[in-house]
């Protein structure tokens, strides 16, 4: 076995410990691995390479999408507050004003 399909073998088992792919599929690799084509081990190599890739980018979408939703909250919040804010001060003026002008 040449040393560039061992680096190829190794990159392989290397990407397919991090990727979140079931581990039958993971072990089914790995166990025929050494009958593959090293364009079969090409071939998945970059497949791995484009899943790593994909979830990666695919995180940074999730983690600006949960970050704007908490501020979209946030400034949900402060509206509903103000405005609750807003109807018990005007209540309490027109309790206090109907109070005064019924004595």
């Amino acid at each position: 076995m040449s040393p560039e399909l061992k680096y190829k073998i190794t990159a392989c088992a290397s990407l397919l410990a991090a990727s979140p792919l079931d581990e039958e599929i993971k072990n089914t690799i790995l166990e025929n691995v050494g009958g593959m084509t090293e364009s079969d081990i090409d071939k998945i190599i970059s497949a791995l390479e484009r899943e790593t890739f994909e979830l990666s980018s695919l995180s940074e979408v999730l983690t600006k999408f949960d970050a704007d939703q908490v501020q979209n909250w946030e400034s949900l919040e402060a509206k509903q507050k103000e405005a609750a804010d807003a109807l018990i001060d005007e209540t309490f003026e027109k309790i206090t004003t109907n109070s005064i002008s019924a004595e």
